[in-house]
Order: structure tokens, then C-alpha cells, then sequence
């Protein structure tokens, strides 16, 4: 039988779009299915195919103290106001673009957009001219995928197991679920994915705490989870107004939705972030990428 990467290029060759679950084949083949789907926040029958397969692979870093440290590392010279919401975006002059919230109103000759599509899907800032048809029909197809994560903090780092541990018997059902260990800490996180997260999250925090507890005695046995000292936090980027989801999902038949989205509007209106990032779209690298891009395509303009 071949490969999972064989048949879904087979399938590839009668054109169009397709589920990357839909061409597995046998128990390896769901499973890398599934993985593939997990690591993009949903379920492999809403897996475009085609969108995952132009995505760069690359490894996946662990940054000490969050992303926000890292940013606010990096990035310390760049003058950020927070607690700024922006509500309108009126772009009818020619010579000027009027931003404005709660705080006021800037005006601009150009602005860049890097609020997360499902954000923007819900309208919860206006554009006055409205986007175009094309871009809101982008936007709405970039939907925000579903992580969860159950931090349990433990007695003591478990560094006699695996960093990363899964259930292939889980992952087969469809139940997205991985474990992972921290190396230096005694913290134990429990990610769910996909319509599995969804499903739990509909029953509550504490539901969500018990599924971490339980998926770590599943993954360890039941000695570990008498290791647990507490839930440390649950976070559901679906539940957070800012931004609606994980990273931005395509789903099948929209693969032009990320290339769409990040085309400048009348060279005024730019949109960027991890849903603009090409091939390094839903990851963080993307986003600086896209940014950067952005920024350079701007200067070049004012030349």
C-alpha cells in the first residue's frame, strides 16, 4: 500500500481539493492523517489537502517565558500601546485613512492589518468603504482553529518519559489529544484539537481540568496523575475577543483564501500576520515574515 504523502499526490493529479483524512489508508496512514490535522488545530476531514501541503516543514521551539516575552524582547524599541482597541477603519478619503476606538482617532496614508481574520469576520471593526467581496469572502474562509491547553503542575519535572506522548488508539477516533512534558519545569501540558477540544470545552473548566488529568494517567498511567499538584491554567484561544481561534485554517476548496487575504488593497490597505505567512503560514516565524514583507512593500512605495 503506499504512503500517505504518495496517495494524497495521486489524488492531487485529478485536480481540486480534497480532505487529507479522506485518502488515508489503514492504522499509520489515519495516524499521520491525524497528526497532520492536529498540528494545524482541526480534524483531518477538514484538512484541505491542498493548503497543507504548500506549508513549509520545520521544527517547533519552546520559548522560555511565552511568546509575549519573546516579542517584548525582540521587538523592545517599537512603541506599542495596548488596551487600544481599534473599532472603524474609514478609508473614503484618498490622501488618508482614519483609525478609531475608545482612544480617539489616528489618521494615516497607509495602514497594515494584523488582527486575526475570525476577528475580522465577526466585524468587530468596520470598514467604511466595506472590504470588497473577494477579501470578505477570504477572510471568512480563514477560520480559527481549535486548541486547547490544560496545564497540571507536578510534584517534579517527568524526565524518564517522552517530551511529546500520544494515544494512537485516541488519534484513530478522532480524538486530537497530545501530551507534553516539560524538559525543565514540573508541568505537564494536555493539548486537544479539532472538534475533540470543542466538544470538551462545551462542558466546562472543570471538565477541561478532569480530561487533562484523566488523558495524563491515560498516556502514564494512573501513578502519574498522583503526581499532580494542581491545574495550573486551561486556555481556549477560541474564547479569547482578540483572537477567535488558533492559528487561521482553510478550509477545503479555499486554498487562494491565505493569497487573497494578503494582497494589499489599492496599496493602502495592507493585511498581515500568521494567516498571510505563505509557505510559513500558522506559525509564528510566518508572521514575522509576513510583517517584514509588509514593511518593505510599504517603504518601497514611499521611495
Amino acid at each position: 500500500m503506499p504512503g500517505l504523502g504518495l496517495r494524497v499526490w495521486l489524488r492531487s493529479l485529478q485536480g481540486g481539493d480534497f480532505a487529507l483524512g479522506a485518502v488515508a489508508r489503514g492504522e499509520m496512514q489515519t495516524v499521520a492523517a491525524q497528526l497532520a490535522a492536529f498540528s494545524m488545530a482541526t480534524d483531518a476531514d477538514r484538512l484541505s489537502a491542498r493548503d497543507y501541503g504548500g506549508l513549509a516543514s520545520s521544527d517547533d521551539w519552546q520559548v522560555e517565558g511565552g511568546y509575549g516575552r519573546l516579542v517584548a524582547d525582540v521587538w523592545s524599541g517599537v512603541p506599542v500601546r495596548t488596551g487600544h482597541p481599534v473599532h472603524a477603519i474609514d478609508w473614503t478619503a484618498a490622501d488618508r485613512i482614519v483609525v478609531s476606538g475608545p482612544f480617539g482617532a489616528l489618521s494615516a496614508r497607509r495602514v497594515v492589518i494584523t488582527v486575526p481574520p475570525p476577528v475580522l469576520a465577526e466585524g468587530l471593526i468596520r470598514f467604511n468603504p466595506a472590504l470588497p467581496p473577494d477579501r470578505q469572502t477570504a477572510i471568512a474562509n480563514l477560520q480559527g482553529g481549535r486548541f486547547i491547553k490544560v496545564g497540571l503542575r507536578l510534584d517534579a519535572p517527568m524526565t524518564e518519559v517522552p517530551e511529546y506522548v500520544c494515544d494512537i488508539a485516541k488519534l484513530q477516533r478522532g480524538e486530537g489529544a497530545i501530551l507534553h512534558l516539560d524538559r525543565r519545569l514540573p508541568l505537564a501540558t494536555t493539548i486537544l484539537a479539532g472538534s475533540y477540544a470543542e466538544a470538551v470545552s462545551r462542558q466546562g473548566a472543570q471538565a477541561l481540568q478532569a480530561e487533562g488529568r484523566d488523558i495524563l494517567a491515560s498516556f502514564l498511567g494512573g501513578t502519574a496523575a498522583g503526581r499532580v499538584l494542581a491545574a495550573a491554567a486551561a486556555v481556549d484561544w477560541s474564547a479569547d475577543p482578540l483572537s477567535r481561534g488558533a492559528y487561521a485554517v482553510v478550509p477545503i476548496g479555499s486554498v487562494d483564501a491565505r493569497a487573497t487575504y494578503a494582497s494589499p488593497l489599492d496599496d493602502r490597505l495592507f493585511f498581515a500576520g500568521e494567516a498571510a505567512g505563505g509557505a510559513h503560514a500558522a506559525t509564528a516565524h510566518g508572521a514575522r515574515l509576513s510583517g517584514e514583507a509588509t514593511a518593505k512593500a510599504i517603504l518601497a512605495l514611499q521611495r
